[in-house]
């Protein structure tokens, strides 16, 4: 059988030339790789996109039906897509650091960022979070 090999082009000034990609999973940090340990860091870190992003998950924990990891991973997505890199506001530099150092947020996993948030989301807002509901969170069988 013989190996497939994946490579990315990259473009430098007037050449190109191609790299190879990993197609093995890294891990980062505990988290699946390096683009979700950063993305989630800096929704952590800046205390007005910590409050939104507990605002957005908590807005749908209260009123959706559909309060799976996989469809929160969306809700933060959109917030990340939408609330900070579409505010008029955000400075240019900031916005450029961001991007910078999470890489490729096509590797970022939205659901795994999700199952944390929830926990997050509903310790911030006192609702009784157990050992057992919040490790079946973090295993993906729902929020709870």
């Amino acid at each position: 059988m013989s190996e497939i090999k994946v490579f990315n082009v990259v473009n430098e000034g007037s050449k190109s030339r191609l790299v190879p990609l990993s197609t093995k999973c890294e891990e980062y940090n505990g988290w699946s790789n390096r683009e979700t340990w950063a993305v989630n860091l800096h929704l952590s870190n800046k205390r007005e996109w910590y409050q939104g992003a507990i605002d957005a998950v908590a807005a749908q924990l209260r009123m959706s039906a559909d309060t799976s990891s996989v469809y929160m991973g969306d809700v933060l997505r959109e917030y990340w897509d939408t609330d900070i890199f579409g505010d008029p506001d955000l400075e240019l530099e900031r916005e450029v650091m961001v991007l910078r150092d999470v890489g490729s947020e096509w590797r970022v996993d939205w659901t795994e960022i999700a199952k944390h948030w929830i926990v997050d989301t509903k310790e911030h807002l006192d609702w009784v979070v157990t050992p057992t509901s919040k490790e079946a969170i973090l295993a993906g069988e729902g929020a709870g």
